[in-house]
This record gives structure tokens, C-alpha cells and sequence, in this order.
């Protein structure tokens, strides 16, 4: 419901997360350091306000409460790969033992699936996802020495779907109509297509394909909007990266933002959804030595694009907004401040004073610290280069 933010830190080797109120900077945040520290979290859907589920390096699975500040023990031995929740908030989906398995926490049972094992590749992101009805978990394993996605039944657990290889699936997510969304790779990362295929008939429909012989460019798993029925990626097709949305029906796809700079936060990053027309993304549009924050409307296609500045000032990325779209939150960093946790009101009603929910270190320093120098230098076919010392 918005009403909470949380976020990992990394402190003393390895990751803590911290839990804050958003909107009340008088209390100090939750903090949580298990043992193996944290290797992930999620979100419980609107039907189980203010709860969270975390992994532990050590392989423990726990069930947290933000409003009370309690910590319940599910399992101790998940592994530290990823975990999904039901949109109905009742069902956990991690990995045991390399297979995908789902705690039902009404009935406090649990079951381990026979599918093949996630294999050596190191963990995405994006591993395990409910469909919209709760009925079906789409999984990633390794077969041909491929990564691969498969579609299980939650119920009887048969198997419904799943990739072949040899190319390289990975990222699933669903779309409104009941497909999944796939990102797929092969011929030594000559080409990308984003795909969506029927589980029940197999049926592909390819939404974007890029082909490069050095190699293809563009990098970050796509978003699916709210109402399931357009995606967005990042797409350096001009040479810049720009923010683009596809209609999942029709595979019409369309630039929102252009211009000589990358509307593009960190390596692998996507534009976010705040509502079905709009998105947020991070871009070096007014600074290239800077990222700060933007929203974009147009993607239902009634309008022409429309670009907003939200936050602006040092370098601004992994935005998130609230389910209300009310707030967002944000990485903050600059000269003057190592990275820290923001939270702003998109309303603008909170000024140039965000809410810190973690604050940087710099502050405490006994003296200022360096001025950086901007340099510069020519690259490929002319390409000026600009960064820091």
C-alpha cells in the first residue's frame, strides 16, 4: 500500500535491509542482518499489506512484518536464488535443493516440484513468476547448457510448457492475456527477441529482435504495464538509449524519448511503470555527467509523448514508485553525498527535502571531500567520452 519502503545495504561483507515508514523521518529504520546476511526480498501483494518475504544468504526463508516489526521462520533451507509471491499473497515460490517449490502460508504446507535443477548460472532477478490467477509458476532451469523457462501447475504440478534451447531463456513475466514473456539470446550473443508464447499451444509471437554481429546492445529485462498489455525496454536503436513501448497484441512498437542521451539509469536498467500511459525512467538529459529522474506519458498512444522532470540534481536511478503512484523512491547520489535511500512525493508537495531514509556517510567526514574533474576523450568513429576523476 505505500505506507513502507525497504531497501538492502551492504555493510560488514555482506547485505542488511532496512524497513522505513514512509513519511515519518522521527523513527530509525527496521534493520534486519540474518545470519548470511540478505539475498533478497519481496513485496506481499495489497492482500497482505505491510508483510515481506526474505531470503537469507543461509538458505532461511522468512516471513517479516513492517507495521510490527516481526520475523517468522518458514524454512532453513531455500536457496538464495530468488522469491515469488501469489497475486493473491498466499503462496511463496523459491528454490530447494535447485528446483522450484511453494509454501502455501494458510495451510502452512510446502512442496518441492520434479523439474529440472536451475543449473550453474548465477541467479537473475527474474527466476520465478505467478501467473495473474495463481494457477501456474513459471520457472528457470539449465538443459543443453542453456538457461531455459518452464510452466508448471501449481496444483498438480504437471508441467505445461517449456523451453528447448539452444538459445538462452530467461526473465519470465506474464502478460494480462495469460501469456509469458520471454527474453531470449543464442548465436553467441548475435541476437535478442523478446517473445510471448502461449503455454497451452505454444504459440510465439516475437514482440522485438535485435541482430548484431559484434554483439547486441541493448541489455535490461522488459516491464510489463499494469494492465498487462504493453511492455517497455530501453533501446539504444539510434544509437542513444530511449525509452520504447510495445503493445503486446499487436507488436506495434513506440519511441517515447529521443535525443543525443541515454534515457537509461545503470547497465542493464528498464523504464518503470507508474501507470498504463506512463513510465519513469532515469536520463543524463540535461547533464551528461548526471542521471536524474523523469516520467513520460504516451504509452497508451492517444497522445504525443509528454516528458516531465521528477528529480533532478547528482545521479538519481532505480526508481520505484509507490502502488499508488503517489511516491517514489529512489538511489540519490552526488559530490557531496554517498548513495543513499530517497523517497519523494510526486506532487512536488516535499520541495527540494526528501525523505532519507538512509543518509550518507560523507556528511560525518571531518573534512570536504575532493572536487571531482570532468576529462574527456575521443572514441570510436569520433564518439566524445566524458567521466570523472
Amino acid at each position: 500500500d505505500g505506507s513502507h519502503v525497504a531497501a538492502t545495504v551492504y555493510e560488514d561483507d555482506e547485505q542488511s535491509l532496512r524497513v522505513a515508514a514512509v513519511g515519518d523521518e522521527t523513527g530509525d529504520p527496521w534493520r534486519l542482518a540474518p545470519e548470511g546476511g540478505v539475498a533478497g526480498f519481496a513485496w506481499a501483494p495489497e492482500a497482505s499489506l505491510d508483510s515481506l518475504a526474505v531470503l537469507t544468504g543461509e538458505g532461511e526463508l522468512l516471513f517479516a512484518n513492517a507495521r510490527n516489526r516481526t520475523i517468522e521462520r518458514l524454512s532453513a533451507d531455500a536457496d538464495a536464488d530468488d522469491v515469488a509471491w501469489s497475486p493473491d499473497g498466499r503462496l511463496l515460490a523459491v528454490y530447494r535443493d535447485g528446483h522450484p517449490c511453494v509454501f502455501d502460508l494458510e495451510s502452512g504446507e510446502d512442496r518441492r516440484y520434479d523439474t529440472p535443477e536451475r543449473g550453474r548460472f548465477l541467479g537473475e532477478d527474474r527466476m520465478l513468476a505467478f501467473s495473474p490467477d495463481g494457477e501456474r509458476l513459471a520457472y528457470r532451469f539449465v538443459a543443453r547448457d542453456a538457461k531455459q523457462v518452464g510452466v508448471l501447475d501449481v496444483d498438480s504440478g504437471d508441467r505445461i510448457w517449456q523451453s528447448s534451447g539452444p538459445a538462452s531463456t530467461s526473465s519470465p513475466a506474464w502478460l494480462g492475456d495469460g501469456r509469458l514473456l520471454l527474453d531470449e539470446s543464442g548465436d553467441s550473443g548475435r541476437y535478442r527477441e523478446v517473445f510471448a508464447v502461449d503455454p497451452d499451444t505454444a504459440d510465439r509471437q516475437p514482440l522485438f529482435r535485435e541482430e548484431a554481429e559484434n554483439g547486441t546492445a541493448s541489455r535490461g529485462d522488459a516491464t510489463v504495464s499494469p494492465d498487462g498489455e504493453r511492455i517497455a525496454l530501453a533501446l539504444p536503436l539510434d544509437g542513444w538509449e530511449h525509452v520504447h513501448v510495445i503493445d503486446a497484441e499487436s507488436g506495434e512498437r513506440r519511441q517515447l524519448t529521443e535525443g543525443a542521451f541515454e534515457d537509461k539509469g545503470v547497465a542493464g536498467s528498464s523504464p518503470q511503470w507508474l501507470d498504463d500511459d506512463t513510465l519513469v525512467f532515469a536520463s543524463n538529459r540535461e547533464d551528461l555527467g548526471e542521471r536524474g529522474l523523469y516520467a513520460v506519458t504516451g504509452a497508451l498512444g492517444d497522445d504525443d509523448p509528454d516528458v516531465t522532470a521528477l528529480v533532478t540534481g547528482g545521479t538519481n536511478v532505480y526508481p520505484a514508485s509507490d502502488p499508488t503512484g503517489e511516491r517514489l523512491a529512489y538511489v540519490h547520489t552526488s559530490r557531496t553525498h554517498s548513495p543513499e535511500l530517497r523517497v519523494s512525493n510526486l506532487d512536488g508537495s516535499d520541495g527540494d527535502d526528501p525523505q532519507r531514509v538512509t543518509e550518507s556517510a560523507v556528511e560525518t567526514w571531518p573534512v570536504d571531500p575532493i572536487e571531482p574533474e570532468r576529462v574527456s576523450f575521443e572514441s570510436v568513429g569520433g564518439l566524445e567520452i566524458e567521466a570523472y576523476l
